[in-house]
C-alpha cells in the first residue's frame, strides 16, 4: 500500500484544538492554524510536509483530502480548495509495519481532541490530482 505511485486520503474532521505526529503519513492541524498532510519516506522523519494556513476554527466540520497522482505530485485540500502541493524527489510512503493508528500516534499520546467521520483510504488511485481541487461530497461515501 505504502509505495504504489497514487493515492488519497480523506477525512471530515472537526478539530477541538491541535494535533500532534504520527508514524508513516498523518494529518494534523498546527498551533499557527495551519492543515498539514505530512509523511516519512525513510521512517525517521517527516520529510515531505504539504499543508498551508487554512484559517481554521475550533468546533467546525472541515473536509480535508490529500493525494498523490501518478506523476508524484502531493496535493492538499481543505473543503474541495487546493491549498498546497509539492513534488518530492521520492513520494514513496515509508512501511513502519505496524498498525494503522486513528486519532492519535499510536502509543495512546497526543489524542486527537474532535472528531472524525468519513475517513476513506484508497489505494492505487488519486481521486482528485487537480490543481482546480474538486467539489466536495455532500453526503456519505459509497459503501462496498
Amino acid at each position: 500500500m505504502f509505495g504504489l505511485p497514487q493515492f488519497c486520503r480523506q477525512l471530515h474532521p472537526d478539530w477541538g484544538n491541535v494535533g500532534r505526529r504520527q508514524q508513516a503519513w498523518m494529518v494534523q492541524t498546527t498551533s499557527a492554524g495551519h492543515f498539514q498532510f505530512e509523511f516519512s519516506t525513510t521512517g525517521a522523519v517527516f520529510d515531505v510536509v504539504v499543508g498551508a494556513d487554512a484559517s481554521l476554527t475550533a468546533d467546525v466540520w472541515y473536509q480535508f483530502a490529500a493525494d498523490k497522482d501518478a506523476t508524484g505530485k502531493v496535493r492538499a485540500y481543505v473543503n474541495g480548495v487546493m491549498i498546497a502541493s509539492a513534488t518530492p524527489v521520492n513520494s514513496a510512503f515509508h512501511d513502519p509495519g505496524s498498525y494503522l493508528s486513528i486519532g492519535s500516534n499510536g502509543l495512546l499520546l497526543n489524542k486527537m481532541n474532535g472528531y472524525l467521520d468519513e475517513v476513506r483510504i484508497t489505494k492505487g488511485v488519486a481521486r482528485y490530482a487537480s490543481d482546480s481541487g474538486y467539489t466536495p461530497a455532500s453526503g456519505a461515501f459509497p459503501r462496498f
